[in-house]
């Protein structure tokens, strides 16, 4: 059985641009320094950044290797807390952020020039079931 990921990169696949990915063992090792989520870690195996169209949802992956340093440029755990990680943005003001990592993997949208939680939106329990919805919701 495939799993949502899976499901949602056979629905992207014409629709999405991918970045090519970063050789497994380094996706492996960065995923372990910083408890990301299994979901993402896939979805950075098979695109490691890129941008697309996911129906309700315009999402601009960062790239894994550089998702911590643009975390730090944006203030991200300054202001949402030190578990928090922004991934990915809408191409503009908005960043799609894991509420508190390893144990909190919801998907919350934020504006990236108001960084409070007050200011966000939970999309998501994960990253597979936000992309479905939000594919699923046009």
């Amino acid at each position: 059985m495939a799993s949502t990921i899976d499901t949602i990169m056979t629905l992207m696949s014409g629709r999405y641009h991918r970045d090519p990915p970063l050789e497994a063992e380094t996706i492996t090792d960065i995923s372990r320094r910083m408890n990301l989520p299994g979901d993402y870690t896939q979805w950075m195996h098979w695109s490691n950044g890129g941008e697309g169209d996911f129906g309700a949802l315009y999402l601009v992956f960062w790239p894994l290797n550089e998702t911590v340093q643009l975390n730090r440029e944006f203030c991200i755990q300054k202001y949402l807390g030190a578990k928090a990680l922004c991934f990915a943005t809408d191409g503009g003001g908005v960043g799609y952020v894991f509420r508190s990592l390893p144990n909190d993997c919801s998907v919350w949208s934020v504006p990236l020039g108001d960084l409070d939680w007050n200011a966000a939106r939970k999309l998501g329990e994960n990253l597979g079931s936000t992309l479905l919805e939000s594919l699923n919701s046009t």
